[in-house]
């Protein structure tokens, strides 16, 4: 005889049934149970397409069930509390089928991580892993979740409702969230309570002890994934600011979401430009992460809210670094500081100074103009105030007290000779006057953007010169006098 009665189902009263039905109903029950607990088994399997297989049958089964979300959690609990690499894997194809489709899914997994995280941080649970390991698979868990920005974007997705259109039985399953008949208050209730639990598993997760690896994975999802979906941003705060302080790559993949907090959500760290300014080192531009460091410096650097005297001690150190750098780094610095004094008139004086302005305040000479001022004009009694010294200190790692501007970009001198053309041609864009008066616009700037110069490498710095044309080319020289040719090789001999 076939089973015709819910095995969840509260309508039937125990009256209405045998004794007979109550013991199979039990059983079947039993054997439910059983099933249940060895599809979760399955999903640990090493064999991905069976694992994918269990993984599918068993939220199929708990959503069709009215108490879906307790069946769901032992399989979550089961992968997130798991030290195997292949239970691991198994988690991201969770996250992947379900959790990254579904809002009712991912609220509860987003829950079910809270719960453990906040009982690991309250010490009433105790992993039979290692901390690393579960931070792991908290990060694959978080990474591959994402949810809406803005609550206009925000459109529900449910499993259960998923499961109710392809269903025969034409049963209606029960769901906390029943999107046939969520109203807009629902909706938006779902939406806070995504962004509320996400953003306490991200902020208990980045109060475990990660590994180098994990901070830099982290971090580096941290700017676009991660702060415009939580509802308060600045909770993350005094992570970012204690890994902008730590050095090294940590800080470098630090920059931008600590820059998203300063910019969009209001947080003050006036010690920002300072940090960033001493990590404008010479070892900085022979790293492997040097291209996406290079093209956040340039973002924010550029930035019209920046006071003269930073902007001044910037160009400055930009241009003492062109001077030392590989020829594809010298560009980039180039490229910004021709930006940063094109766009700010106060600092046009570090280019263009008078040749009566050659002597600084403190009697120090400007190099950029040394050649027409004869010894005699420079003014100077004290030791310290040495004529042709840059009174700029590239040692000071304080913007404010650097001298920028007392200085003069004496550089663009010594880098009119530098070997590569290329590198002699963009210097010569700051010749142009780019304070031109009345009514003449400045003068365009250089054609090449300066993101292509950030990520620029000697292979394409010796393309671009091989396959460049040219307007001019010589198709004859000057033959060298013989005489003078036959006079050297006599005396040689």
């Amino acid at each position: 005889p076939s089973i015709a009665f819910d095995l969840n189902s509260t309508n039937n009263s125990k009256a209405e049934l045998t004794e007979a039905e109550l013991e199979l109903r039990s059983w079947v029950r039993d054997r439910y149970q059983d099933y249940f607990q060895h599809l979760i088994r399955l999903t640990k399997s090493e064999q991905n397409l069976l694992a994918k297989n269990a993984i599918a049958v068993a939220f199929d089964i708990s959503a069709r069930d009215s108490q879906w979300q307790l069946l769901c959690q032992p399989i979550c609990e089961e992968h997130i509390l798991s030290n195997d690499r292949i239970t691991s894997q198994n988690l991201a194809i969770i996250v992947e089928t379900f959790a990254s489709k579904f809002d009712d899914v991912k609220l509860k997994v987003l829950e079910i991580a809270a719960s453990l995280c906040e009982q690991k941080q309250e010490g009433s649970l105790s992993l039979s892993i290692e901390e690393s390991a579960f931070a792991d698979n908290l990060l694959t868990l978080l990474s591959g979740i994402k949810i809406s920005a803005q609550s206009s974007q925000f459109k529900p997705n449910l499993l259960a409702q998923q499961l109710q259109k392809v269903s025969k039985t034409g049963k209606r399953t029960q769901s906390e969230f029943d999107a046939e008949e969520m109203t807009a208050d629902s909706v938006k209730s779902l939406f806070k309570s995504l962004r509320r639990v996400y953003s306490n598993c991200w902020v208990y997760f980045l109060r475990l002890k990660l590994t180098e690896r994990q901070f830099s994975d982290a971090l580096s999802v941290l700017a676009h994934d991660v702060i415009p979906c939580m509802s308060q941003p600045l909770r993350l705060s005094d992570f970012l600011i204690d890994a902008y302080n730590r050095g090294g790559s940590i800080s470098v993949l630090a920059l931008e979401p600590l820059f998203e907090l300063i910019a969009k959500h209001g947080l003050d760290y006036p010690l920002f430009y300072t940090k960033l300014y001493a990590m404008l080192s010479p070892e900085l531009f022979s790293k492997s992460e040097r291209g996406r460091f290079l093209s956040l410096v340039s973002r924010f650097v550029l930035s019209k809210f920046l006071p003269g005297y930073l902007v001044a001690a910037f160009v400055k150190r930009l241009l003492r670094r062109a001077l030392l750098a590989p020829p594809t780094s010298t560009l980039w610095c180039l490229r910004v500081g021709l930006e940063l004094i094109r766009r700010n008139p106060s600092v046009h004086t570090l280019v263009h100074r008078a040749t009566g302005d050659c002597t600084f305040p403190n009697g120090t000479l400007n190099l950029l103009s040394a050649e027409s001022v004869p010894e005699s004009n420079v003014v100077g009694t004290n030791d310290d105030e040495v004529a042709g010294k840059d009174p700029y200190n590239d040692n000071e790692l304080d913007p404010v007290k650097c001298n920028a501007m007392k200085s003069s970009l004496w550089e663009l001198t010594a880098l009119r000779h530098h070997y590569s053309i290329v590198v002699v041609n963009l210097v010569d864009a700051f010749s142009v006057d780019i304070r031109r008066k009345g009514t003449l616009p400045p003068p365009p700037p250089p054609s090449i953007g300066i993101e292509e110069y950030a990520d620029a490498d000697y292979a394409q710095l010796i393309a671009s010169e091989l396959f460049r044309r040219t307007k001019q080319t010589p198709l004859s020289y000057q033959a060298p006098v013989t005489q003078e040719i036959c006079t050297v090789i006599d005396w040689l001999s």
